[in-house]
């Protein structure tokens, strides 16, 4: 699939500003996805592959400045011209074992990344234009370059996994679900400040740490009427902290 996609509205008049975007385009996202779904009596398994390359975008992010005195200041980035490639592979699986026990699960692998760099402008509270320092600027200000190619996609974790199991004892109505959740290649939203140069680029955004969840829950459910349940339930995320 093809769309050339509007921008927001707060793209067209940067900084609450009544001066228009003179930047402004449209943006242009392509998605390519191909899947394959098996499905039997007691197994059913879906995969799919895809990439996405979104042009053109427009964003406004919060960041922070390190001052010389190592106080931070807290600016806004408008940033245009960004382009998103998202690629990767997903996997998930339901198997019914037993009338007592079925299983779960799902992998997804993907490997998002900015593709070529940005411009961008840096602001206050106050909307003034700011340099990568915090100074305020004056005058015509020229957009900045923010180097991102090949900088990894933050916020949303590129490797996850999960396995699942629900337990249906030999009791009418009561079910016990148990979770388990991998989360890696998680990283940070994009700061503009820090890739104001190609070195900084080539350090990359920052990586946090992978970690596991373990999940517990069960749900009972009594028959109140033909038509009618009462569904009793209790879930604890994080079981071992």
């Amino acid at each position: 699939g093809y769309y050339s996609k509007q921008p927001f509205f707060n793209a067209v008049y940067p900084n609450n500003r009544n001066f228009l975007n003179q930047e402004l385009t449209n943006e242009k996202i392509l998605g390519l996805e191909v899947g394959y779904g098996f499905k039997s009596e007691r197994f059913n398994a879906n995969l799919n592959v895809y990439r996405t390359t979104w042009k053109d975008r427009y964003e406004t992010k919060r960041n922070d400045i390190i001052l010389p005195s190592g106080s931070s200041l807290t600016a806004y980035a408008n940033i245009f011209g960004i382009e998103e490639v998202h690629q990767g592979i997903e996997l998930e699986a339901i198997a019914n074992i037993t009338q007592y026990l079925k299983l779960n699960a799902a992998i997804s692998l993907g490997d998002w990344f900015y593709n070529g760099n940005a411009k961008s402008y840096l602001i206050n509270n106050d909307n003034q234009n700011l340099d990568t320092q915090g100074n305020v600027l004056t005058g015509d200000v020229v957009p900045t370059t923010t180097y991102l190619d090949k900088v990894k996609v933050g916020e949303t974790a590129q490797t996850t996994a999960a396995i699942g199991a629900t337990i249906l004892p030999p009791v009418k109505g009561l079910k016990v679900d148990i979770d388990w959740r991998y989360v890696d290649n998680l990283y940070a939203n994009l700061n503009v400040a820090d890739f104001n140069s190609k070195a900084n680029a080539e350090l990359g955004a920052l990586k946090l740490p992978s970690y596991n969840l373990f999940d517990l829950g069960a749900s009972y459910k009594l028959s109140l009427t033909d038509k009618q349940r009462l569904t009793f339930s209790a879930h604890a995320y994080n079981l071992l902290d």
